[in-house]
């Protein structure tokens, strides 16, 4: 049971590590090379991840240890290269604590967007999208409530349409 929980660990670690930098090819291509609005949106959009991924990891009911093991490697792998503060970590730990809803989720994302260029919009929502869509896979199960939760979030950042 211990190797386990370390194979857990190993895979959630390999799958945050893939999802960083997937996310970081997506925002470095949109941003270009300037760096302090680039930095400045990945302390923004780490934020939104750490709920998005919280909410979602919550929402069938079960905070599945893998799902925990992946929101956190993938925020301490970009604490780790100076992404985010030690002010945004400590709002990072208290989310956890935090009951978030579906409409909490859509509104932050939506307001996320909004203060993108029109160029960056569809290549960060399809950054978001890979890493909801990988962490709720990452427990090995897509749970209905997982699937209803990830259709209303397309639907309300208007990923698909109504």
């Amino acid at each position: 049971n211990a190797m386990k929980g370390v194979f857990g660990l190993n895979a959630a670690f390999n799958e945050a590590t893939e999802q960083k930098k997937t996310i970081n090819g997506k925002l470095d291509i949109q941003f270009g090379c300037d760096w302090n609005r680039l930095n400045d949106m990945k302390d923004k959009l780490v934020i939104l991840l750490a709920k998005i991924g919280v909410f979602f990891a919550n929402c069938d009911g079960c905070y599945d240890q893998c799902e925990k093991n992946f929101i956190r490697n993938f925020i301490a792998l970009l604490s780790e290269k100076n992404f985010i503060d030690s002010s945004t970590n400590e709002i990072l730990e208290g989310i956890e604590r935090k009951v978030i809803s579906i409409d909490i989720v859509i509104q932050e994302t939506k307001s996320f967007v909004d203060l993108l260029q029109e160029i960056e919009k569809d290549a960060c929502l399809s950054a978001i999208e890979d890493f909801i869509e990988r962490l709720i896979k990452s427990d090995g199960v897509i749970h209905a409530k997982e699937a209803e939760n990830f259709a209303l979030w397309k639907q309300g950042v208007r990923i698909i349409k109504e």
